[in-house]
This record gives structure tokens, sequence and C-alpha cells, in this order.
């Protein structure tokens, strides 16, 4: 029987909810299905982005290997990489070059490797072998020879620790190996010429130290025996001959200490002595020996002190004198009958420092702008006439630049051709107590003898001299103060005449054949010491001016 209506529209409503149900699960599944299709697509998008990352990092890193391995050949290196389990060592094509083998990357064996290294080399490699091998180092560089065919190459190694296990033990070591053959060579070169250098060094030291005994040995004989001679009755004309031969001997022995000051100053042997000292009797005594020449040419010199100079200040004494009195002795020689020298001394214009300037200022021929560039160069003087008018080798100047250099200081010019000069030296001399520290001692000068020999006379003076005029000269020159002179021609009968006793003083020449000076002091003394015998003063004697004559 046909349903009713009322069991249709049931059914109806119930199809119809079936069907709302049915869509709405359709809904979620197309919304989830949504969702997981834009998740697919964000992965997909992520992937594609990795994938082009890591094939610009591959790109980037095969770029950085292709550098590398353009610059490792630049520089031709060879690569090695050791997995230190392993019995070969993997070296690329560049080692096979340079060992004369196959040019192409293999595996050497370890044994082959280290047999190839010179066997003089093997234990200076070995304490940087073990300390990369413990884990004590993490880079180390060697050098050291490598057999090729029948010579040996000179190579450097540079090893580093490139992995290592948790404890720290190296697993595997890598680095390069470079030829430095070229290197060696240069190396090698650089030493022998440094040796030649050093042996010319020496030789012309030995030539100066000798130049310096052979010239000064008749310079001073020259020297004393003219003034022994301008002591004797003699008439004008004769008196005016000795006093020419006493300045050109004068002469000589300047240039002769300009030149030898020249040579320690450019070997680097000129010692700059820091002691404290009066400044005004220092500027005294550069200034004195100048003043009679002053007079007699005739031409005004003036000195004037600052009163706010210190009195006692620490430098070098010595050095200051030479350079002023160079300084005086060019502004007197060319300064004109009538003209005027003047040497000021004051504090440095900031008054902070403990900078000094001493200006010598005179009225004579000056320098021309273009001849003063170079008036501090050796050798040098503003114009070649200038050397045939008024002499001298111009080493001077070149003397004082160089001094005031090594005091720390400074040295300027101020002229003009006719307006005179104007030298101005800068040095730093710190203010000091007076007398708070002694002057380093130095050998007594044979000058000082004479308040000596006054207050002594009729003593005995043993001269060990084996030159004979120098020791005609030296034996007058102490008869005449009141000594009574014996003499040994050498260091044996130095030694001997002392052995005889009866001896107040003795003047030892250093320089003797046989038994030196030195030596024979040095036999006088130990025996002196060995019998407690009373010491004998002894004075070294010598014409040679090198710091070691006066240091032996």
């Amino acid at each position: 029987m046909p349903e009713s209506p009322d069991r249709l529209a049931l059914d109806l409503q119930r199809s119809l909810n079936e069907l709302r149900q049915e869509r709405e699960r359709s809904r979620r599944l197309l919304a989830e299905l949504e969702q997981q299709s834009h998740e697919l697509e964000r992965l997909r998008s992520s992937v594609s982005r990795e994938s082009n990352s890591r094939l610009l990092a591959e790109e980037a890193l095969d770029e950085t290997r292709d550098r590398l391995q353009l610059a490792v050949e630049a520089a031709g290196l060879a690569l090695w990489d050791w997995q230190l389990d392993a019995p070969t060592v993997f070296l690329s094509a560049r080692w096979g070059e340079l060992v004369g083998d196959v040019a192409m990357d293999a595996q050497w064996d370890l044994d082959q490797l280290q047999e190839r290294i010179h066997p003089d080399d093997v234990p200076r490699l070995r304490p940087g072998v073990r300390a990369l091998l413990g884990g004590v180092q993490q880079r180390e560089v060697f050098q050291h020879r490598v057999r090729r065919h029948d010579q040996w190459v000179w190579v450097e190694t540079h090893a580093m620790v490139a992995e290592q296990d948790r404890r720290g033990h190296p697993l595997r070591l890598m680095g390069t190996v470079a030829d430095i053959s070229e290197r060696k060579r240069a190396e090698l070169e650089t030493a022998h010429a440094r040796e030649l250098a050093e042996q010319a060094s020496r030789a012309k030291s030995a030539f100066l130290a000798n130049m310096s005994h052979e010239v000064r040995t008749p310079l001073n004989a020259l020297m004393g025996l003219t003034r022994m001679l301008a002591e004797s009755p003699l008439n004008e004309e004769q008196r005016n001959w000795l006093a020419l031969m006493d300045s050109s001997a004068q002469a000589l022995l300047t240039l002769l200490n300009d030149i030898l000051d020249l040579s320690r100053i450019e070997a680097g042997k000129l010692s700059i002595e820091q002691v404290p000292f009066d400044l005004r009797q220092a500027v005294d005594e550069a200034v004195g020996p100048y003043a009679q020449q002053a007079r007699s040419k005739p031409l005004a010199l003036s000195v004037q002190i600052d009163p706010a100079t210190p009195a006692w200040v620490r430098g070098d004494p010595g050095r200051l004198r030479q350079v002023l009195g160079n300084l005086l002795s060019n502004a007197l020689k060319f300064t004109p009958r009538h003209g005027r020298v003047r040497v000021e001394v004051r504090p440095a214009e900031d008054g902070a420092s403990d900078l000094l300037q001493f200006v010598v200022q005179d009225s004579g021929i000056g320098i021309g702008r273009k001849q003063q560039a170079t008036i501090f160069d050796a050798f040098t003087q503003a114009d070649p006439s200038t050397a045939r008018r008024y002499g001298g080798s111009g080493l001077g100047l070149a003397i004082c630049a160089r001094l005031a250099r090594l005091m720390g200081g400074s040295i300027t010019l101020e002229s003009d051709l006719g307006q005179g000069s104007t030298f101005s030296l800068s040095l730093p001399l710190p203010a000091t107590a007076a007398g708070s520290v002694a002057p380093a001692s130095a050998p007594a000068p044979l000058a000082g003898l004479d308040r000596t020999a006054q207050r002594h006379a009729g003593r005995v003076v043993l001269l060990a001299e084996d030159n004979p005029v120098n020791e005609l000269v030296m034996r007058q020159m102490l008869i005449r103060l009141g000594f009574t002179v014996r003499v040994a021609r050498g260091g044996a009968q130095a030694v001997a005449q002392w052995e005889q006793g009866g001896l107040d003083l003795i003047l030892m020449d250093v320089q003797m054949p046989g038994m030196s000076g030195l030596e024979a002091t040095r036999t006088i003394r130990a025996t002196e010491a060995r019998r407690r015998l009373v010491r004998v003063p002894i004075l070294a004697v010598t014409a040679g001016a090198m710091a070691g004559d006066r240091q032996a």
C-alpha cells in the first residue's frame, strides 16, 4: 500500500539532512585539501629555496675552490693531506714537479717521503713533528732539504691539525710545501755579503788604527822637537819658521783627528758620555784657545751666557767643546780683519725643555743659499775656491752635524753672501747638581806631568819607547822637568829594568816589537801581586786614537 504523506515527508527530510551533512563533509574535505595544498606549495617553495641555496653554496664553494687552486698553483705550493692512521700521504701534482717525479696528484708512501729528507735535517725536525702528533701544537713550520735526483732542494713545509678526536688527539694533518731554494740562496749571498762587509769594516778599523799610530808617531815627534827648539836661542826669522812648522803640524793633526772621528761616527763606534759638567767652564775651555788668534787677526771675539742657563748640566763636555771649537775655527777663518765673532749660550725659547742653544755668529763672507744645502756634507766647502784661499778639508761641519745628532740635538745655519753666518747648535743638556756624579775616569794626559814633576824633581822615570825620535823628545822633556830618566827599548827590557828597582814612574809605550807595552804592564802587575810589592805607577803612552787603544 502506498506510503503515507507523513512517512514520505520524514524520508525526504532525512535525505535532506544527510545531503546537508555530506555537503558539510565535502566542504571540510575541500578546506583540508586546500590547506594541505597550501602546505605542499609552501614545502615545495621551501625545498626549491633550499635547493637553490644549496646550488648557490655549491657554486660558491666551487668558485672558492677554484680560487684556492689558482692561488696554490700561482704560489707554486704543493698540497698534502695525511690521515694519521694511513701509511700514505696525499700530495698534489706540484710535489711531483718539486722532487723531479711524475707531476700528478697521488698517494705517496710515508716511508719513501721520510727517505727523501736530508739526514742532517731529521734531528732538527723531530721536536716539531712530535709536538703536532702529541696535540701540543696546532701549527708548525719546517725548513729542510729534500732530494731531487742527485741534488738537495730547500723546502718550507707548513703543517696544521685539520681534525682531532674528542680528547683533542690529532686524526688528520694538512698543509703545504713550497720550494724556497732561491730564498735560501739569497740568504746565503746576503750572509756572505755581510761577512765581506764586516771583514772590510775590520780591515778599515785596523787600517785607521795603524794610520793613527804611524802618522801620530812622527807627527808628535815633529811637534815636540819644534817646541823644544822654540825654547832655544833663536832669531826672529827662525822663530817664525818654527811657528809655521808648529801650525802646519797642528793642521795635520786636526785633519787626522777629523778623519778618525768621521770614520768612527760612520761605523757607529763613537760613544757619547753622559756626565755632569760645569757648562761655563766647558764654554770657556772651548773659546779660550781662539782668543789669541782673534787678537792677532785682529777681530772682536765675545761670549755671552744667559743668566737663566743652568750652571751644571749632564752631557758630553768633550764633544761639546769639539763642536764649538770647530764652529769658532770656521768663524775666525772666514771673518776678515776688524770683524766680529760672537758666542751666545741660552735656554731654548720654549723654556720648558732641557734644550740649550749655542749660537756662533760672525760677520764673515757668508754662505750662499745654494751651498747651504750641502755645507754639512763631508769633504764639502761652500765654493771650490774656498779651500784654495782658506784651506781646510771640509770635514769640520760634517763632524759637527753628526756629533749634534749623536748627542740628541741638531745644528742649523742662517747665512747670506757677504752678510756673515749664524750657526745654532741645540742640545738636550738637563740641569744637574754641581759635581753630583764624578765624571768617568780617563787615562792621565802627559801634559799633567808638568805639575807632578815639579813636585817630585829628581825622581827616577823609566821610559819604555822603541821609536828613537820619540824617545829623544820625551827623554829631553823629562830631563828638563828634573827627572832622572832610564830608557828601555822594548817590553822585555822594561820588565828587566823594573826588576832592578828604584823606579818612581814608568812611561810605557803601548805598541812595541816583541813584548808589547800592555804585555809588559800585565807581567809587572802580576809579579807585584805575587810578591806583594808596592805598585809602581805606569802611564800608557800611545799614538793611537781609536777607542780600543784607550780601553786596552
